[in-house]
């Protein structure tokens, strides 16, 4: 049937135009009259007239109303009996900047909602109101002038309860800040030679805990210091004249004190598990008396001793954080070869620096084992060594 139809229409196209393109398919023809009718709207749109084009353009002039006139502060407004009413109102007050009225409104809009919330920032406070009183005009503009004020007062003249409350929080906070900032300030740090108040302090082995207290008197508190020992409480009080004193003044100035404490598993004891500190300090590590000081069996056993402190307190120290061990440096001491110990285990020497125990005042020495174990022990010359894992 539609083939019947163009047949139909071919020879009436061809009878009247004599056009040939129908000697071809439909295709081409409807392809040739699309291009026909584009190349028409073309030409017409550059040499039309352009009144159908600037039509719509005058449509959009006569809907668009001029706007109002601008006061003194370059913001709109509405003019006529409107604004005469605003200006001549009693006790009404001129914005200081351009969109204060609108700014009125939206805010008592908000803060009639139920569910409307209004945040307030005002240096680090913050306020919320969810009251159905309104935030008046003025005190906006109070605390616009105020910031803009380079005078020395800070106070912002308030009209009704809800800003009287404001001013008073936000004064309130500002006084606690200053306050706190005075305190931080008096909390100095405070240091006795390697160590500072600031550091997360590890001792291991002490004997009577002189040293522990002399660092906690040098701190005037000690909460940054855990201070251990391997011998029982009761073992340290019986073999230390001094040690109930010196564990007494410990714990009154915030110290943890630990014992039972071994140096080669003191990283799996439950209170220092997972624990990092920033200086780990064992001053004249000692096996104990076994043979005389430079048999090479007290040597080895001596050496086993510092290996597994050093490796224990290599998993525990913290970004940064410094093993310290003082001992002394002469024969047979010297043979120990402490500085091997440590890059066995993975830690490298730092630096060494002279020990001098008059620097530690308070502090004594104790040879720990034995009938003399409250007595101290002639040092000599010695070293702090200093070694941290990288």
């Amino acid at each position: 049937m539609a083939l019947q139809l163009w047949q139909t229409l071919k020879k009436a196209i061809l009878a009247y135009t004599g056009m040939s393109i129908l000697a071809y398919s439909p295709a081409t023809f409807f392809t040739v009259l699309a291009l026909g009718l584009a190349v028409y709207y073309v030409i017409s749109g550059l040499f039309g007239s352009p009144e159908a084009h600037q039509r719509p353009r005058d449509d959009c002039k006569e809907q668009m109303q001029p706007l109002p006139p601008s006061d003194s502060t370059g913001g709109a407004r509405g003019g006529g009996a409107e604004a005469e009413a605003w200006d001549d109102a009693p006790g009404s007050i001129k914005p200081p900047f351009p969109m204060a009225p609108i700014i009125k409104r939206q805010i008592s809009d908000v803060s009639q909602s139920s569910e409307g919330q209004l945040m307030f920032l005002r240096g680090d406070v913050s306020f919320d109101f969810r009251k159905e009183e309104t935030i008046g005009l003025d005190f906006i503009n109070g605390i616009n002038l105020k910031e803009k004020s380079s005078s020395k007062d800070d106070t912002v003249r308030a009209t009704n309860p809800q800003e009287v409350k404001i001013i008073n929080h936000v004064e309130a906070e500002e006084k606690q800040a200053r306050k706190e900032k005075k305190r931080t300030r008096a909390r100095k740090k405070k240091k006795i030679m390697h160590h500072s108040s600031n550091h997360k302090i590890l001792l291991v082995g002490e004997g009577d805990f002189s040293f522990a207290a002399c660092l906690a008197r040098a701190f005037s508190s000690a909460p940054n210091i855990v201070a251990t020992s391997l011998d029982s409480r009761v073992s340290l009080k019986r073999k230390y004249s001094r040690a109930s004193i010196n564990l007494k003044e410990l714990e009154d100035r915030g110290c943890t004190v630990l014992h039972g404490v071994n140096a080669h598993t003191m990283s799996k004891h439950p209170s220092l598990i997972l624990k990092s500190f920033d200086r780990i300090v064992f001053n004249f590590p000692h096996a104990g008396f076994f043979y005389k000081e430079d048999d090479l069996r007290q040597i080895e056993i001596h050496q086993k001793l510092v290996k597994g402190f050093l490796k224990s307190a290599s998993s525990m120290l913290s970004y940064n954080g410094q093993v310290h061990i003082t001992h002394k440096t002469a024969y047979p001491f010297s043979t120990w070869a402490i500085v091997s110990l440590a890059k066995e285990v993975g830690l490298y020497l730092l630096d060494e620096d002279e020990f001098m125990p008059l620097r530690y005042p308070g502090y004594v020495n104790k040879r720990g084992d034995g009938s003399r174990c409250d007595e101290s022990f002639p040092i000599g010359p010695c070293k702090t060594y200093k070694f941290t894992k990288s």
